[in-house]
């Protein structure tokens, strides 16, 4: 993240072990605040869309870039025992629950490795010709 002009970046700090730990977002967020521009690093398609109050957005919370501090952040869980253990989407969705102002981004940055990065090559242990590599 970077500004320009009047931004104040804090840290915040959530306790909750929940939203913490099985949120995706861990525990200290970056907190922006002031009349200046503020540039947040996304990828992909970002999705800027103002919540009405009870309005609820589910999303992987890897997808989450921001939201104002009226948005309340919550976790649900991904599925039965089958989806949690095989679904390949983790534990837990990140929730949205408005008023606010929430940015969503379509291609995490994991994501993007995932996809450009080449497929693993099986070598034989110990690198080529079974020499050791050190």
């Amino acid at each position: 993240m970077s500004s320009i002009d009047d931004v104040k970046v804090t840290a915040e700090l959530d306790c909750n072990p929940c939203t913490a730990w099985c949120g995706g977002l861990g525990c200290i967020r970056q907190e922006s605040s002031g009349t200046g521009t503020v540039f947040y690093a996304a990828g992909g398609t970002i999705l800027q869309k103002t919540l009405a109050p009870g309005e609820t957005v589910v999303t992987d919370a890897l997808s989450i870039v921001g939201f104002q501090e009226t948005v309340k952040f919550g976790v649900k869980p991904s599925g039965g025992c089958g989806g949690l253990c095989c679904g390949g989407e983790g534990l837990c969705y990140g929730t949205l629950t408005g008023p606010g102002v929430i940015l969503i981004q379509s291609m995490p940055f994991e994501k993007y490795v995932a996809n450009v990065s080449p497929p693993a090559q099986n070598q034989p242990e110990g690198g080529q010709d079974g020499q050791m590599s050190g």
